[in-house]
């Protein structure tokens, strides 16, 4: 019997079939990969059909990975980008991401990840065919025993952690663009995966009015240089922030789903504001530990936009939204 859709549960709900059985799925967001100084990558790609080099810019232990392939001919290949070793996430895995800075091309982007057995699947991320930086997500199916489809990623008969393992990525090129020089460039993947973080409680108390946290402006790392000096765009960026803050307290509502089960937790979201004052981009930074309230969080934010950009320049900046039940007796 398939789960049936419930107002405010998000994909993580229906994939775990937690729709069905009446429970809160308990889903983190955890960082994996962020291409620190220590992080020494490697590309590889058929000698006779081009070259691929990799440059990491990295600072205080994060950054970003960038990829040049260099064609000799038109074909359909493709360049594998891998770790030192299999990066391992030790959780059941629902939802694999990355982010991405493309030139709008028409080649496929995949993560090639390792089960439970140390067998490989590939999951496609989708088109590289977007300009700027997106956030690059792809579902983990689950293992269907009946059927023998999906990705294993436990067995009740050995002690090891479940889990997967990321071995590479993967970019396949199509052919009528497999000319001259490609360039892309990947920042932090995450692993949606099993457990709560350690922030959140579910007391089962009475609805509060939750408080929107303090945030805090955040530099780009690979875009190019703002056309603002730095002290403008981080005056610019604490304005709107304060803007946002605002908004988002006088628009806040519990989301009834979570309320119900008495969950609690706070999300922070990382965005971008264009010249305009426009949302550029907006993704789960750290999540709540609730699919329901990052979700809610992300809809919240998205709509108190436009807002007024002095600055000139794209900024990027992150903020933290609580959901906090208070209860009202003893």
């Amino acid at each position: 019997m398939a789960a049936q859709d419930e107002p405010g549960l998000s994909w993580g709900d229906r994939l775990y079939g937690y729709g069905e059985r009446g429970e809160l799925p308990s889903l983190r967001t955890e960082a994996v990969e962020r291409f620190g100084a220590d992080s020494i990558w490697t590309s590889a790609m058929g000698a006779d059909e081009g070259f691929a080099t990799l440059r990491n810019f990295s600072a205080a232990g994060e950054g970003v990975l960038g990829l040049k392939v260099e064609f000799l001919r038109r074909s359909r290949t493709s360049v594998l980008v891998a770790p030192p070793r299999p990066i391992l996430v030790d959780s059941r895995c629902a939802m694999l991401s990355i982010r991405v800075l493309s030139r709008n091309f028409r080649h496929t982007l995949s993560f090639v990840v390792l089960d439970y057995y140390g067998q490989s699947y590939e999951l496609s991320l989708g088109l590289l065919d977007f300009s700027g930086w997106k956030t690059m997500s792809a579902a983990v199916p689950l293992f269907d025993p009946a059927a023998g489809t999906g990705i294993v990623q436990d067995d009740r008969h050995y002690t090891s952690p479940p889990g997967l393992r990321i071995a590479a990525m993967k970019v396949d090129f199509d052919p009528d663009e497999a000319y001259g020089d490609f360039y892309v460039y990947f920042s932090d993947i995450e692993a949606t995966v099993e457990g709560l973080s350690p922030s959140v409680s579910t007391n089962g108390a009475a609805e509060a009015a939750p408080p929107v946290e303090a945030a805090s402006v955040e530099a780009a790392t690979l875009e190019p240089p703002p056309a603002a000096k730095p002290e403008d765009a981080a005056k610019a960026g604490s304005r709107i922030l304060s803007t946002l803050s605002g908004r988002i307290q006088a628009a806040l509502a519990y989301p009834a789903a979570a309320r119900r089960r008495g969950v609690e937790g706070t999300v922070v979201l990382s965005f971008s504001v264009d010249a305009r004052g426009d949302l550029a981009g907006a993704r789960v930074a750290q999540s709540s530990g609730s699919p329901i309230l990052d979700s809610a969080g992300l809809e919240l934010l998205r709509s108190v936009f436009p807002v007024d950009n002095d600055s000139g320049a794209r900024l990027d900046l992150r903020i933290a939204i609580g959901y906090k039940l208070s209860g009202t007796g003893p």
